[in-house]
């Protein structure tokens, strides 16, 4: 799994299952705090749909985490303030870039997580498309108005 889509999956998880594995890492490796969890600021990049340029929004909030875990780093980066998510999601991204043995046996929580957020997405969005404004629907009505207004 991409390193990308597996931390978004971490994010947006519950706070359980993060933890968790989390734990079985710190049971059985020693993590080095590098840098401790700390706030910091985060320039949001940006596409412009027009023109597709990017450009910079403004500043976020983060939380970022480093550790080692045998040597190897792991980062953990998060929007606002919340020291002990950053610390866990370090945690595994560390645990991942070491290739640790149980990282292979979280598969089936990944995909199971991301079935879920697959679930509640498709909720959302139904919920969103049925407050969609159809607008030929609009035109319409304004034309059998003013269909009545000239008889």
């Amino acid at each position: 799994m991409q390193r990308r889509l597996r931390t978004e999956l971490l994010i947006r998880s519950s706070d359980e299952l993060l933890r968790r594995l989390a734990d079985q890492v710190t049971s059985q490796f020693q993590a080095e705090l590098v840098q401790e969890p700390k706030e910091i600021l985060v320039m949001l990049k940006v596409r412009e749909s027009a023109k597709n340029s990017l450009f910079y929004l403004g500043e976020i909030c983060a939380t970022e985490t480093k550790v080692l875990i045998q040597g190897v780093l792991g980062l953990g980066l998060i929007v606002g303030t919340d020291f002990e998510r950053s610390y866990q999601l370090a945690i595994v991204d560390a645990a991942f870039n070491a290739s640790l043995p149980m990282v292979e046996t979280w598969s089936a929580d990944f995909e199971a997580a991301q079935k879920k957020q697959q679930v509640e997405y498709r909720r959302a969005s139904s919920r969103v498309a049925a407050t969609r404004v159809s607008f030929e629907s609009m035109d319409q009505a304004d034309q059998v108005d003013q269909v009545g207004e000239e008889e």
